[in-house]
Parts: C-alpha cells; sequence; structure tokens
C-alpha cells in the first residue's frame, strides 16, 4: 500500500506541474515545420544588447521572459525595457511595461521611453529618476549587472527571485503585476556570501518551498525573506574526506619541489630533502586512510557507494605515489614530476569522491526535476578545469548525492540545464569545453542515464559559442510540449534566440559511447596553461648553462634565449630576484594580458623557465578587467591575476614571494618559491575603498620585505610572527603616481631613496635608523623623465639604475643612474641588445623588471614576456655621458 501511494503522489506531481506549465503557445512555421531537435533562430537581437539575463517560463502568458542582465553603455543606444516578452508567430520580442505605463513608456516593440536613473556610469540602482522601483541595467564595467544563472520561478508564488552578484542584494520580480521589490531583510548576509554567488545558479525547490542558491548550498525563504547556509555535514564522510585533501596538499608541494629540484633552483638546506621519502610517507598515510575508510563502511548507510569510490581513487594514488617514490630517490626527471603530478590528481579524485556537497564551480546551471523532486546540477568551470560531475539535490532531505552513470557528457561550463516536462527528463544544451560541434544531451534521473540526443544537424556549432574570455551564458527555458527556448551571446555574432522542439525518445546510441565520459572525468587547459608545456621537448635542465655568464662582455647588454619560453604577456609589472634558489619570478598580467596566476621561474643556473606546482586559475569573463573578478579569491583559495606593478617582492628573512592584491580582499598572499605554491592570506587588509592599492611599491631588506604604501605609510614585514609593523616617519615620504615612482634600499648607508614624478627628478632619503625624511637636492634631476618606477640599488657600483633611459645630444642613449656618492644624476651608454630597442624616443617601459644578483655582480632584466637580458656593469671602465636636453617621452610595453 505504501508503495502505491508513492507512485500515485508521483504521478499526482507530475500531473500538476504539467498543468501548472500553462497552455502550449502557438509556433511559427520556421519551428513548427523543422524536424524534432532542430534548433531554429527565432530571432536576432531584439531585446536590447544584454547579456546573461534571466529567461523563464510564463504559464499564465503562456510566454516567455526575459528580465535582467548587462545593458551596458545605455546612454550609447536607445535599448527596449528591461522586461521583455517573446511573442513566438511574429518571432518577436515585446516591452513588458508596468501596468498603465504601455504607449506612455513606448510601444511593444522597439525603444523603451522610460525614466532614467541618476548617477554615475558605475552606479547600480534600483530606482529611476521618477521613483519607480526597477533594475538599472547599464551599470559598466566591473559592476555589470549580470545575472549568470543566479534567478529562479517561484512556481508557487508565481515570482521570480534574482540575486544580483555585483550589487549585492536579492530582488523579486512579480509577472502578474509587473513589478519589483528589493528584499532588505537579504541583504543581511555573512562575509564571503557574495562569493558564491559570482557565476553562480539558483533553482527552486517546490518541496521546502524555498530557493537554492550559491551553487547549491545556501537557501532563501520567501517568507521570512532570507538567506540561510545549509549544513551537509556527515559524520562518515567528513573525517575522510579532510584527510584526503592534506594528501593532496603534501602531493601539490611534493609536485612544486620536485620541480624545483628538477631547474636546478633549491637553497641547500632544500637540496637536502629527500624526496622519495617524503613520496614514501604519503603514500603510507594514504594506506592508512584506505584502512579508516575500509573499517567506517559498517556505518556508512548510503554513503558506502562514496566510500568505495574513493577507495579505488585512493589505491589508485597510492600505487602511483609508490612509483613517484621509487623516481625521485636518484636524480629528478621530468617523469618523476609527471608521476608525482599523477598522484595528486587521484588524491584530488579521492577527496571529490567524499564530498557532501557540490565543490565550487562557474556557470554550472541547476534544474528541478518534479517527479523525482530533485535538483541536477551537472559540470562547471572550477578556473583551473573543466568538471563533468553529475551531483543531484534531493529536496525532501535536502542533501546532495554524488551519482556514478555509465556515461557522462564530456567536461564543460555554461551549458544549458532545463526539465522537459512531457519526457520527464532533463536536457543540457552545448557549453563551452566542448570543442566545434554542438551537443544536446538527456538526464534520466531515475535510471541515473546520460544520452545523447539525435539532432539532423549533426554539424551544427554551439549555441553557446566556444570561448572563455567574454563568454557569458545564455539562458535556456522549456515550455509546454517541450519546447526550447535559449539565447546566446556569442562574441563578434550579437545576441541570437534559439528554439527547438524537443523529442526525448529520439537518442544517438553510437554518439553517447563515443562522446561520454567515464566518472569524474576533468579536462584541463593546454600550452603555457600546463606546467607540463615546459618540459614536453628538449633535453633536461643543465647546470652547465651557467657557464656562459663567465665570459659576459662588460657595460653590454647581452640576451638569453632560454628554450620552451612561451612568451605570454604578462605586462605592466615587474621581475624579482630569488637569490638563495638563484632564480627570477615573475608575476602578473591580467587585464589586456595573460590571465592565468600561475608564477613563472627562471633558473640563472641552467636558463629555463618554468611554472608552478599547480594548474593556473583564470578569471573566465573578467579576465580582460582592469580589477579582476569582484570575489575574494579563487576557489582554490589563491589570488587572481592582475597587473604586477611593484606589488610584490621576495623577503630574504623567509625566502618567500609575499604579494599585496587588491582585487582578492586588499591583502598580501604569501607564494613559497620552494614548494611553488600559495599558502594563503596574512597579515593587515586594507579598507574596501583604499585608494593607495595601484601605488605599493615592495623592496626586499634583510630584517624583512618593505612596503612603500601611501606618502604616510611604510611597512616592514616581521618575519616571525608574519605580521606587518609600521615605521616611524618623521617627515613625509613623496606623492605617489602608478609607473611614476620607485623606492630602493642603499644597503651602505642603511637608507631608503624613493623617486617620484612629483620630485621633478629630486630624490628622498629615509634614514632607517633614525627614521628622518630628508629631500636630497640631486644635481641632474632636471634633466629626467617622470616615468622611474624602476629604481635599483647596485652595491658595488654605488649607483642606483633607474628603469628608463633618454637621447643624447649625439642621438645615442644613455640609461640613468642615481650616483649616491655624488647625489647626481649621470648617463651611461650600454650597448647590445637594450630592453627596450633602438628608438631614442622610448625613455621607458611598464613591464621591465630589474634585479641585482649579488653573487655574481650581475644586473637581470626581464620584460612582459619573460625575455632576459643581461648585464655586467663596470662603472670604472662605463661610457658615463653628461646629461642632455630631454627629448618627448615615448612608451614602451617592453
Amino acid at each position: 500500500m505504501k508503495r502505491w501511494s508513492c507512485v500515485l503522489s508521483g504521478l499526482a506531481l507530475t500531473a500538476f506541474a504539467a498543468a501548472a506549465r500553462g497552455q502550449p503557445p502557438a509556433l511559427p512555421d520556421g519551428l513548427r515545420n523543422a524536424p524534432p531537435n532542430t534548433w531554429v533562430r527565432l530571432v536576432h537581437g531584439g531585446f536590447g544588447e544584454r547579456t546573461s539575463p534571466a529567461l523563464v517560463w510564463l504559464p499564465k502568458d503562456s510566454r516567455f521572459l526575459i528580465l535582467g542582465g548587462a545593458m551596458q553603455m545605455l546612454t550609447r543606444h536607445k535599448p527596449p525595457y528591461t522586461e521583455m516578452t517573446l511573442n513566438l508567430p511574429p518571432c518577436r520580442w515585446e516591452n513588458r511595461f508596468p501596468k498603465g505605463k504601455e504607449g506612455l513608456w513606448g510601444e511593444p516593440v522597439g525603444p523603451s521611453r522610460a525614466p532614467g536613473f541618476s548617477g554615475s556610469y558605475y552606479r547600480v540602482a534600483m530606482q529611476d529618476e521618477e521613483g519607480n522601483v526597477r533594475p538599472y541595467l547599464g551599470s559598466g564595467y566591473d559592476r555589470a549587472m549580470y545575472l549568470f544563472h543566479n534567478f529562479a520561478y517561484d512556481s508557487d508564488r508565481g515570482r521570480v527571485v534574482v540575486a544580483w552578484h555585483l550589487g549585492e542584494f536579492t530582488a523579486e520580480y512579480d509577472p502578474a503585476e509587473r513589478t519589483w521589490q528589493v528584499i532588505e531583510t537579504a541583504k543581511d548576509v555573512p562575509e564571503g556570501f557574495w562569493d558564491d554567488f559570482l557565476w553562480g545558479a539558483m533553482c527552486y525547490d517546490p518541496v521546502n518551498k524555498e530557493v537554492l542558491g550559491g551553487r547549491g548550498r545556501w537557501a532563501y525563504t520567501a517568507r521570512t525573506g532570507t538567506w540561510r547556509r545549509l549544513s551537509f555535514a556527515s559524520t562518515v564522510l567528513d573525517g575522510p574526506r579532510a584527510a584526503a585533501e592534506r594528501l593532496r596538499l603534501r602531493a601539490k608541494d611534493l609536485v612544486g619541489a620536485a620541480r624545483s629540484r628538477y631547474y636546478r633552483s633549491e637553497t641547500p638546506e632544500e637540496a637536502k630533502l629527500q624526496l622519495g621519502r617524503m613520496a614514501e610517507a604519503i603514500a603510507n598515510d594514504a594506506a592508512a586512510l584506505d584502512a579508516d575508510l575500509a573499517r567506517s563502511l559498517a556505518a556508512a548507510g548510503r554513503d558506502k557507494a562514496q566510500i568505495a569510490w574513493a577507495r579505488a581513487e585512493l589505491k589508485s594514488a597510492r600505487a602511483a605515489m609508490l612509483e613517484a617514490a621509487g623516481r625521485l630517490q636518484d636524480k629528478v626527471t621530468r617523469e618523476a614530476v609527471w608521476k608525482a603530478e599523477d598522484a595528486r590528481d587521484l588524491l584530488e579524485r579521492c577527496a571529490l569522491s567524499l564530498a557532501t556537497a557540490p565543490p565550487p564551480r562557474a556557470w554550472s546551471p541547476m534544474a528541478y526535476d518534479p517527479a523525482n523532486q530533485k535538483i541536477v546540477m551537472f559540470g562547471g568551470d572550477r578556473m583551473d578545469r573543466l568538471l563533468a560531475d553529475t551531483r543531484v539535490y534531493d529536496c525532501p532531505s535536502r542533501s546532495w548525492q554524488l551519482r556514478r552513470p555509465e556515461v557522462s557528457p564530456p567536461p564543460r561550463a555554461g551549458h544549458g540545464l532545463a526539465y522537459l516536462p512531457n519526457s520527464g527528463k532533463l536536457l543540457l544544451v552545448d557549453g563551452y569545453g566542448i570543442g566545434s560541434r554542438g551537443q544536446s544531451w538527456v538526464y534520466d534521473t531515475a535510471a541515473n542515464r546520460w544520452s545523447l540526443l539525435a539532432e539532423p544537424d549533426a554539424k551544427r556549432p554551439p549555441l553557446t559559442g566556444r570561448g572563455v574570455y567574454s563568454f557569458l551564458p545564455g539562458p535556456l527555458a522549456v515550455g509546454p510540449g517541450d519546447l526550447a527556448v535559449m539565447t546566446s551571446h556569442r562574441e563578434g555574432s550579437g545576441i541570437t534566440t534559439w528554439a527547438a522542439r524537443i523529442d526525448a525518445s529520439k537518442l544517438d546510441p553510437a554518439g553517447t559511447k563515443k562522446l561520454g565520459v567515464g566518472f569524474l572525468t576533468m579536462s584541463t587547459r593546454t600550452g603555457p596553461m600546463n606546467p607540463r608545456y615546459y618540459e614536453q621537448t628538449g633535453p633536461p635542465p643543465d647546470p652547465a648553462e651557467e657557464d656562459r655568464l663567465k665570459d659576459l662582455p662588460v657595460n653590454t647588454w647581452v640576451r638569453l634565449s632560454p628554450p620552451n619560453n612561451p612568451r605570454t604577456n604578462r605586462a605592466w609589472g615587474t621581475t624579482v630576484l630569488d637569490a638563495a634558489r638563484d632564480q627570477l619570478i615573475q608575476w602578473g598580467g591580467g587585464h589586456a594580458a595573460y590571465c592565468g596566476n600561475d608564477v613563472l621561474h627562471y633558473s640563472i643556473t641552467t636558463n629555463r623557465v618554468s611554472t608552478g606546482g599547480y594548474l593556473p586559475d583564470t578569471a573566465l569573463n573578467w579576465d580582460r578587467s582592469m580589477l579582476g573578478p569582484p570575489m575574494t579569491t579563487t576557489f582554490a583559495g589563491r589570488p587572481h591575476t592582475r597587473h604586477g606593478y611593484h606589488h610584490y617582492g621576495l623577503d630574504p628573512a623567509t625566502n618567500n614571494l609575499l604579494t599585496y592584491s587588491r582585487m582578492s580582499g586588499n591583502t598580501f598572499y604569501l607564494y613559497d618559491p620552494h614548494t611553488r605554491g600559495w599558502k594563503g592570506r596574512f597579515g593587515r587588509s586594507f579598507p574596501d575603498n583604499y585608494q593607495g592599492g595601484h601605488n605599493f611599491t615592495c623592496v626586499p631588506h634583510p630584517n624583512g620585505l618593505l612596503v612603500w604604501a601611501t606618502p604616510r605609510l611604510l611597512l616592514q614585514l616581521d618575519a616571525k610572527t608574519m605580521t606587518w609593523k609600521e615605521l616611524p616617519l618623521a617627515g613625509n615620504l613623496p606623492g605617489m603616481r602608478v609607473d611614476c615612482h620607485g623606492m630602493a634600499y642603499d644597503s651602505r648607508r642603511e637608507r631608503l631613496l624613493f623617486f617620484s614624478m612629483h620630485l621633478k627628478g629630486d630624490v628622498v632619503a629615509y634614514d632607517m635608523k633614525t627614521h628622518q625624511v630628508k629631500r636630497l637636492a640631486a644635481a641632474g634631476g632636471d634633466k629626467l623623465p617622470v616615468f622611474l618606477r624602476e629604481a635599483l640599488y647596485l652595491p658595488h657600483a654605488d649607483l642606483v639604475m633607474a628603469g628608463t633611459r633618454r637621447a643624447l645630444e649625439d642621438g645615442s642613449i644613455c640609461w640613468l643612474f642615481y650616483d649616491c656618492a655624488r647625489n647626481a644624476w649621470v648617463g651611461i651608454r650600454l650597448p647590445g641588445d637594450d630592453p627596450l630597442g633602438n628608438d631614442p624616443k622610448v625613455q621607458h617601459g611598464v613591464s621591465l623588471g630589474l634585479s641585482y644578483d649579488a653573487k655574481r655582480k650581475l644586473l637581470w632584466c626581464a620584460d612582459d614576456r619573460m625575455t632576459i637580458r643581461v648585464l655586467r656593469l663596470d662603472p670604472k671602465t662605463a661610457d658615463l655621458r653628461r646629461l642632455a636636453e630631454p627629448t618627448p617621452a615615448k612608451d614602451s610595453s617592453g
């Protein structure tokens, strides 16, 4: 009797859901006559140049509704209204004005004449100039009003709930009344809440009458107008998962340390570490964890499947780590490094198998299956790889389950996902990461089976586009009769509305077998974004390469050509010397340059370029943003890439790299050059409105890294406590401006020297003992250009080299130096392969990094493409010149 009541309950729910979806709309001839599963282009444009909007089916209207999304630069064109519905037979989007505003604010089709919004281009507003509550979608740049998939149709109340990440507020739209309401009580959320909604998704749970959001970790209750964090604690899985994650982190550090040994970039103490024994210890602890998992099976209940999957991954990881241990006992080879990487990745799969909630991801929509009372999530972008896991949320128990279907669609993100009411299955459409051919899949929740949908046009391109940069997802919605509608924003081709009549019974078994992938398959980016790229070709690193430095000519720039250097553009930054490990380190890029957050290492000993012990994260559609994504850290807890300027430096006391990140929490991050990995945030944070971030300048000091933060703030790292102490200032430091100020440590006199465009060629000194600030009235300063970001003290010459130069009267070029003993500026002609080229009008570069190698008495220069040049400066024989009148400055990116 109980079984039959469950069946009847399910049938009743399905019938109710079908009735609630309303009547099928009339179709245009092109769509009605097209074969099933054929995507037909209905409208090109029509709802304004908006990106990443919400799309839902309105049962009472029998229309699709579009709302929200970013409509930047509203002042440059006349867009339609912010809410629109799709009139299918004529294939057009029509304005859905508030009641009483029809005709007054515009016609059904065409530009809107609604009141404007006051304030700046970057404002976030929910009230127009006449006091009407509605969203301003024109907010620009990093404040654009993208919705991603953060919207859900509350079928019980007939409301659309949206969470605007960039405005940090929750709102509801009532389609019947055509009104907006900002939910003030939903603004009371904890720190980090909105990080879970960037690139996020929402879905209505009718069983509990709440909206699931924040990548499935938060629930919104309309009755109280509040969000609450859901708990998925498991006494069986949480402990082993944490243990597996600790093993993965140890394996990650081992990979980085092995790579440092491979390239000969270790301190003497690090070179003594027995990497093989470290690998054996990880393998032994993996065996102990496997034994713990075996003992927990008796109390596992429904978690038994996940434990079994985790144990299989753990056994494979242990075998790979033991093989790596054997290879790491002797001379480290690339194969040894790669085998350790394999073990690390298997340990990650083990941890993922034990997760009780979906790990963080981007652009992975959720869809509700009413017949089974479950919400389904598939795949997504983890910022360093694409996923292909199937996660199912059981609404009655409020719990997530990891599914293991026989095959899954290939890894992807930015796809569409929606429930098909006629077939009772879920439809997945396209996404990026799948290549040049579009794919539609259907998922049977009850049978846990994915199948490729048979499409008449087997060669159609993905509706969602193919790239990551500038990519924004197009929403998918399904109406009665399994009518699917999807909007897409493909770069270079505008915004298009597509529709298809889906027949989920027409499957492609051969295609399913060919394209389907196995459990927890992930795809990673290739080329320079994979650390193995630097090791795939050519001979292994050779310490004999250092011999070439012995015969360098004096006072002449010499260019070195390390093999496997991809010359990725990491513009607008510097390079620092890790003297203890004989390597140069470069980090940065962002905006219009390379956007991975990996760190480049150049081994002076072996003349080789390499990266770290992890796959770099990207900022997805914020990769081209000046400020980066509006979230604290990446999903892996690493800082986001941005222009490096002089924000980072190597601390001699700890031999670690420290960087300030304005976009990643306005605080400092630590990078271990030995294990080649980020170790998290530390030290003080600055207010969100702090304006000094672009100007931060770091310089190494034996007692701790120094940071010139503002004209009134000078910091030094206390290596013992890893905290920043504020140094006393008896006077003001000079003003600062991006790329136009620099700082150098004069070790002979225990002072800091400051250079700034505001000084007009003069120099300011700060005495580290007395804390006095003094202008030096440097001779010849009136002849200097304003660009003085790179300032490098050369102890053997008692000179400060500025990263700038100027032309002499005879047409030759000289680099500028500050003579500390004479308190005067001088020029030195330096022939050879000049880092700034041969054009005398080019006076500086925004991407040069200068480093002094005291061990070899060499000056190293690296540009934004890690082009390496070296200089042996001999001041006694150098061609010193008096400064001539400056020529008009011309910038160079290096």
